[in-house]
Order: structure tokens, then sequence, then C-alpha cells
């Protein structure tokens, strides 16, 4: 039987900090870097126009993302993760996107919503494919995966 100092130090030890360990992918830089990523709109403001008589609302015209491929060599795929309002959305790119080449695309997803500004909450990279066929992950898209 082990004694409480005996079962204290093997805790300790556990709970030692490890050495220092190269950076795992995971923390590096996704592939692809977002420049821009906005929601647009049907009309311009004020976030109103009169049509027929009637109000009618700014409502959002769909998504559009600027972005750049870093790594050295194609990606095939991006995946991005987009919550605009509370409303998360996924969006698949499939194409060739060279390195160091801007790409803006437009995307339809968030059409018709009502208008909060051009800003989401959050834009995010979760996964790219690679021309070898390697896929960078981020670590969110690995929590949403389990």
């Amino acid at each position: 039987m082990r004694t409480p100092l005996a079962l204290l130090c093997a805790f300790l030890a556990s709970a030692a900090p490890a050495a220092a360990q190269p950076a795992s992918a995971a923390a590096t830089l996704p592939p692809i870097g977002i420049d821009d990523c906005v929601v647009t709109t049907n009309v311009a403001y004020p976030p109103y126009r009169v049509v027929n008589g009637n109000f009618r609302w700014v409502t959002t015209a769909g998504l559009k993302i600027s972005f750049h491929n870093r790594s050295a060599q194609r990606a095939q795929s991006i995946r991005f993760e987009v919550d605009y309002r509370g409303d998360v959305e996924t969006i698949d790119d499939v194409g060739t996107f060279a390195p160091g080449v801007p790409i803006v695309h437009n995307y339809s997803q968030f059409v018709d919503f009502a208008y909060l500004g051009t800003r989401p909450n959050y834009c995010h990279v979760l996964s790219v494919k690679l021309a070898d066929g390697t896929v960078w992950t981020s670590q969110r898209g690995r929590q949403q995966s389990h």
C-alpha cells in the first residue's frame, strides 16, 4: 500500500508541466487566411425604404468572403463556418485555390435574413484539403465532429 506522501508525490509528478514540445498542427495558422467576411444587403441605408407606398425593411442578400491561400501548395476545398445573428452556416467551397492569390466569393447563405449589420459574429476556416491530399482541420472543427 502506498503512503499518503507517496500518493501526493505521484499526483504532483503527473500534474507537472511536460517538457516543451513543438507546437501542434492545431496551434498553427490555417492554410487559408480570411481577409474579409461580410453580409451583403438588398438595399442601401436607411434600414428601410418605401416600395409602392409600403415600408420595406432591408434584408440580407448573401455572404461575401475574401480570402487567400497562405500555404505553399494549391488548396482543393475549404470549409468555412459563419455565425450571423446566432444563425450558423457551413460553407463548402471547392475549386483550385493557388498560393498567394486573393479570392473573393459570394455565397447564397444568409439570404433574406433581417439585416443586423455587415459583420457576422464570427467567420472561421474549419478545414482545408490541399492538393497533396492532406487535410488541415481547425480545433473548432475537431470538437464539433465528435
